[in-house]
């Protein structure tokens, strides 16, 4: 016989029945229900979630630049690029030697990276952006794959710090082709590898959105969210003609539309009602579409068992438990768009398909029960055989349909009544289980070599006899209103900032230079005169010559490192070229000089790019030194500053940047010589380099103006306060409240004067607000005001006291 062979630890009960007594050829339909769902017109509004990146990084992963990842480190993917509002690139092969031969997939796009050991670690990293796992624990994105196979899963990686020490890489989720909205508990989904769960701090996030090679890949957006609460959760309600139907539900983007996300599925239409968690989602509008069938295939595969392509509805296995010798499986199959058609290849072994289904989508047997199969095979003894295995133990069941008719016909079998010969229940194996597997053996026990037969579809319901494929289409229908997901507003403090305070050069160079706005060469003088700090006579070249080619165009320098390498034991080869700011220094014999006050200047901006591809490893790194008295006496020079790809901003404050070590006198006393390294890179490399800041606090009069950016809803207002700790931390005063249509208010200092006043730092901190969100921001720098000193006792020193 050519069934199922005995395979430890697989146990086999053998079934053979009377076709009559199982199976129905017609039967009467049940149609799906109809159902309507909510919101009724006009529709609800719902405050958007708390995302990580629009509330803490103040840039929402919303795909418009390409610093939404970090390209550097978005491994094995080309062909990377943002537009329109989509990041999209193609799988490649993976290369990692550390992973040994080439493998397909495994691509890598890195939402926060960590930093680096011993760097500057400027910008939005993990290091000074920091989640917070205990509350930002769900993961969604929306994306599109032009290809996935049944075995394509999506992970997320994260790392509590920059060593990548203490890790953890998700299990698998299955991805689809097409678009596609997923959503990851990261608290729960498993670690397929790694060291630490999620949970706690962790400075790093990746999404590996695939494990295949070759796919093109779009992403829309992703957010990082806390789980849904009742204030982000829709309770979708609905009516039904049939509560033992099964009802879908789906969020679509327009009124008729697709699914564009899955609400859930295989809900049981008499349940009346879902809550709907709608934290994962962007914001926009949105509407319910509601999917009732009664076929299994159709709701929770979301795609019949029709038969129209051979690898979407069936599997063939040449090994495993359902496998014990492979000429079982040695037929041909076509799919036609109508059926699936095969040839027995070997007399007396049975030719067998799997149903295709996940294996973490198990079916309920005591739901669905009615097996359908329009089969076409020839007439006499040869049936026709279905086995099946549930997710309790490895053994799996069967039977075999005997003196079915030739040609075309449909065969319902009840699989809750399965008995054998002496009444053994092997339908208990079915009701109450979760089915992990279903195999049809369309010709049973082949007499010869050459036997054809097809298979048009198969169904699996909830009780119904299907007579055909139209019987198994879901019936649809979409909420009148519509969901609206609010945009939440956001905000950054723009005064006072790093930036707006009183700028060293503009102030203090006048005449003998001004601003260091890159309008002319006075503002970088070692271009026209090499330094005899280095060992070398004035006049000469510099070992790295950047003085020959360049240009100041729109406020711009445009030039480019030679690069020539220098090699150390201990380093890859890099390059040490430099470029001195303005101090008013007579560089070719160090006389004259204006100095920089420390205790006043100590925010650094400057806006750079370098062409081409970033690469950290190869000396995409920049540097600011500084000294006063000489280079071996009291200099400072930063560790390495990355950059980034394309023209970015860099602010930092200069008493509080990493310094390298035995180099580290620090920002302090009064500087005479200030140095910028552009680059390290052992070639030529062009750079550009926009306007440089060196800035004091801001300062206020009797008046000063509080100036923002702001994003998502434009009908939001402003609350301002002011306080004496960074970070809204400690009390807060009001300045103002309800601060709409504008991105800037006049603050009256005078207001918090007093008999006795003093001068003090103070930040500002702002709520955003509308309807249904509200975030916040506090300014990174503070501006100085004059205040009433009894504002410094009941503000700051309760604070002090309590620390």
């Amino acid at each position: 016989m050519g069934g199922p062979r005995r395979q430890a630890p697989v146990v086999v009960a053998l079934l053979v029945i009377v076709a009559m007594a199982l199976f129905s050829q017609a039967g009467p339909v049940v149609r799906a229900a109809d159902v309507t769902p909510s919101p009724a017109l006009p529709g609800v509004t719902l405050p958007e979630a708390d995302d990580f990146a629009k509330v803490v990084l103040g840039d929402p992963w919303d795909m418009i630049e390409i610093t939404d990842i970090r390209k550097e480190w978005s491994y094995n993917l080309s062909s990377v690029s943002v537009a329109g509002g989509v990041l999209t690139a193609v799988s490649g092969t993976d290369t990692n030697p550390n992973n040994g031969a080439k493998s397909p997939g495994n691509p890598q796009l890195y939402l926060l990276f960590p930093g680096w050991p011993s760097t500057a670690n400027v910008g939005k990293l993990g290091k000074n952006y920091p989640i917070d796992a205990a509350r930002y624990k769900q993961l969604s994105f929306r994306m599109y794959l032009d290809a996935a196979s049944a075995t394509d899963v999506a992970r997320v990686y994260w790392a509590t710090d920059e060593t990548f020490g203490s890790w953890g890489y998700s299990n698998g989720m299955r991805v689809y082709a097409g678009w596609n909205t997923y959503v990851i508990n990261l608290a729960t989904i498993g670690r397929f590898a790694g060291n630490s769960d999620w949970g706690n701090i962790m400075r790093a996030l990746r999404l590996d959105p695939t494990t295949s090679a070759g796919v093109t890949i779009q992403i829309d957006w992703v957010r990082l969210t806390p789980l849904d609460t009742a204030a982000t959760t829709q309770n979708i309600t609905w009516t039904t003609t049939d509560p033992a139907a099964r009802v879908s539900l789906y969020a679509t983007d327009t009124s008729t539309g697709g699914r564009f996300a899955t609400i859930a599925t295989n809900l049981r239409a008499g349940q009346g009602s879902y809550g709907f968690g709608t934290a994962a989602l962007a914001p926009g509008d949105y509407w319910v579409r509601a999917e009732t069938t009664t076929d299994w295939a159709t709701m929770v595969r979301g795609n019949t068992w029709d038969m129209n392509e051979t690898t979407g509805d069936v599997d063939i296995y040449t090994s495993g438990p359902l496998a014990p010798h492979a000429t079982t499986t040695t037929f041909t199959t076509t799919a036609d768009g109508t059926v699936l058609s095969g040839v027995s290849s070997t007399a007396r072994d049975n030719p067998y398909i799997l149903l295709s289904f996940p294996p973490t989508m198990p079916i309920e047997g005591s739901t669905f029960y009615n097996l359908s199969i329009r089969l076409r095979k020839p007439g006499g003894p040869q049936g026709f055989g279905v086995w099946w295995g549930n997710t309790e133990s490895e053994s799996f069941w069967g039977g075999i349909v005997r003196n079915t008719s030739g040609g075309w016909n449909t065969y319902t079998v009840d699989m809750r009544t399965f008995t054998d010969s002496v009444g053994n229940p092997i339908g208990s194996q079915w009701v109450g289980k979760q089915i992990r597997y279903i195999r049809i053996d369309p010709i049973w026990d082949p007499p010869t070599t050459g036997m054809e037969w097809d298979i048009d579809w198969v169904a699996l319901t909830t009780g119904n006899t299907p007579t055909g494929e139209g019987d198994l289409a879901a019936t649809v229908a979409f909420s009148p209103g519509r969901i609206t997901i609010n945009d939440a507003p956001y905000i950054s403090i723009t005064k006072p900032s790093m930036t707006s305070g009183e700028d060293y050069a503009t102030a203090q160079l006048g005449s003998l230079g001004g601003a260091w706005d890159m309008a002319s060469v006075i503002d970088v003088p070692s271009l026209l005169t090499a330094s005899t700090l280095h060992g070398q006579n004035p006049g000469d070249a510099k070992k790295d010559d950047i003085r020959d080619g360049y240009d100041f165009t729109g406020g711009v320098l445009n030039a480019t490192t030679y690069g020539t390498p220098i090699i150390r034991p201990e380093e890859l080869p890099q390059s040490d070229n430099w470029l001195y700011l303005n101090t008013a220094v007579n560089l070719a014999n160090n006389a004259g000089g204006v100095r920089i006050d420390s205790r006043r200047y100590k925010y650094l901006t400057f806006r750079y790019m370098l062409d081409g591809a970033q690469d950290t490893s190869g000396g995409w790194v920049a540097r600011v030194i500084w000294w006063t008295l000489g280079l071996d006496q009291d200099v400072s020079v930063t560790q390495d500053i990355v950059i980034d790809e394309g023209w970015n901003t860099y602010s930092f404050d200069l008493r509080g940047v990493s310094l390298e070590s035995g180099l580290d006198y620090g920002w302090r006393g009064d500087v005479k010589y200030f140095r910028f390294d552009p680059n390290e890179v052992p070639a030529a490399t062009t750079f550009h380099l926009d306007d440089v800041k060196l800035t004091a606090d801001d300062e206020a009069g009797d008046t000063y103006s509080i100036t923002w950016q702001a994003g998502g809803n434009s009908g939001a207002v402003v609350d301002l306060y002011w306080g004496l700790n960074p970070g809204g931390l400690g009390t807060l005063r009001p300045i103002a409240s309800g601060v709409a249509g504008n991105i800037s208010y006049s603050w009256n200092t005078t207001a918090i004067r007093g008999s006795t006043n003093t001068r003090a730092r103070v930040y500002v901190y702002a709520i955003i607000r509308d309807s249904y969100n509200q975030t916040s921001r506090s300014s990174v720098a503070p501006v100085v005001v004059t205040l009433d000193t009894s504002f410094i006792y009941s503000l700051y020193l309760p604070a002090l006291m309590k620390n």
